[in-house]
């Protein structure tokens, strides 16, 4: 978050200095715990900057495409049509990207 002082008067960076917090500081501050971070941003306060929840998901190129290192042109689209006979499977891959 960064203020704009020029146009707005009211919130400053003393504002925001008074109404954030780092979340670098709380050592009990787990990133990888989705209730804990839902919890930090929900409640009344002030408000949490730094990297708030972090989870290790495949990207949804590399369960798509049989291989990234090759130009999209050379790759055969065999993969494509595995990945669209399993369309539960991405839906869900997708819903949890949304």
């Amino acid at each position: 978050m960064s203020p704009c002082v020029t146009l707005n008067k009211i919130i400053t960076y003393k504002w925001f200095r008074e109404n954030t917090y780092k979340l670098d500081d709380d050592s009990s501050y787990d990133t990888k715990n989705k209730m804990q971070a839902w919890k930090r941003l929900t409640r009344k306060g002030k408000i949490p900057l730094g990297l708030v929840y972090m989870e290790k998901k495949p990207s949804y190129e590399s369960l798509v495409l049989p291989d990234q290192k090759k130009p999209l042109v050379f790759n055969d689209g065999s993969r494509r049509l595995e990945v669209r006979k399993n369309h539960e499977k991405i839906s869900m891959i997708q819903n949890n990207y949304e």
